[in-house]
């Protein structure tokens, strides 16, 4: 069995949760759900995915290990971006501005572990590379989405690189949060509690101030509350079976944008007007994935597309 079974016991928790995000759920919980549980899932897998390319970086050299990174990352990316060729293309007003900075089909993740693997791999210094990533994170996080309410954001930069949250702004720094848990040997349960209150406060103060179309991600509080919160998802280590859970959050990350979309395409076609049937389609983005992957995960198809 591999190690961090915890961890991967996290990485399936916010594959699930993540999805809800993309979808018109309804239910009193699920906007509470979507701002303050779901929006932790990509700084979760960009923390984890740092703790796990460090310790790669340890047994490699930097180029060795950023190759291999890099090369697994885009093959997904290039892969499900053909396979949802058809539905971008669909769409309509796409440009290659748009899918170099805002990679649609929910891929924008996969362009940021791209992005932000090649200072994390190369920067020998890692505590000019910590500071660096820290005051990447504290500007694009004041003059982004988040705090447009008080800022107004930065045009001339949104006219070019459309948004903050990608590979440097948002990426970068916490691809280092999840180096430092690596480094460190134990959590804090009470520091994980009173980082996950400020971040609570602070997603509160927010939402109040923010306008409805605005992407709230990145918050001040959340790299720290994220640190924590991985090195307790690392410290527990359940004697379970987690060879199968990474490849199964990988697979409903990667397969939710066209479920979401034949899903939807389906309603439309029946007629169907209630959106109580979209609770339907969510259940098909944790059952259809997990189903395939169980299918094929032992064939080269599963490592081309997972």
């Amino acid at each position: 069995m591999r190690k961090y079974r915890g961890v991967d016991i996290g990485r399936i928790i916010f594959a699930c949760l993540i999805p809800i995000l993309h979808m018109a759920l309804p239910g009193t919980v699920t906007p509470f759900v979507q701002q303050y549980i779901s929006r932790l899932g990509v700084p979760f897998f960009y923390a984890v995915s740092g703790m796990l390319l460090y310790s790669s970086l340890q047994k490699r050299t930097p180029v060795d290990a950023w190759k291999r990174y890099a090369i697994r990352i885009t093959r997904l990316l290039l892969v499900w971006l053909a396979i949802y060729s058809p539905f971008i293309w669909k769409a309509g007003n796409l440009t290659l501005q748009k899918i170099i900075f805002k990679t649609p089909a929910f891929l924008w993740y996969l362009t940021g572990l791209l992005v932000a693997s090649i200072p994390f791999c190369f920067v020998r210094n890692r505590k000019a590379l910590y500071a660096c990533s820290a005051i990447l994170y504290f500007l694009g996080t004041i003059f982004g989405d988040t705090y447009r309410w008080l800022l107004g954001g930065v045009p001339w930069y949104e006219n070019i690189f459309l948004t903050t949250r990608n590979g440097i702004f948002f990426g970068l720094p916490l691809m280092c949060a999840g180096e430092l848990t690596w480094k460190k040997q134990k959590g804090s349960y009470p520091l994980l509690f009173i980082s996950g209150v400020l971040l609570l406060i602070e997603i509160t103060i927010v939402g109040i101030h923010a306008a409805p179309g605005d992407d709230r991600s990145m918050y001040l509080t959340l790299p720290f509350f994220i640190f924590y919160l991985v090195l307790a998802f690392r410290d527990w280590n359940p004697e379970i079976d987690n060879r199968d859970l990474g490849g199964i959050s990988s697979a409903i990350y990667l397969m939710q944008f066209g479920i979401i979309t034949v899903g939807n395409m389906a309603l439309r076609y029946m007629n169907i007007q209630t959106s109580w049937a979209n609770w339907g389609i969510y259940l098909l983005v944790l059952i259809i994935p997990t189903t395939l992957y169980m299918l094929i995960k032992r064939t080269k198809l599963a490592k081309i597309l997972f």
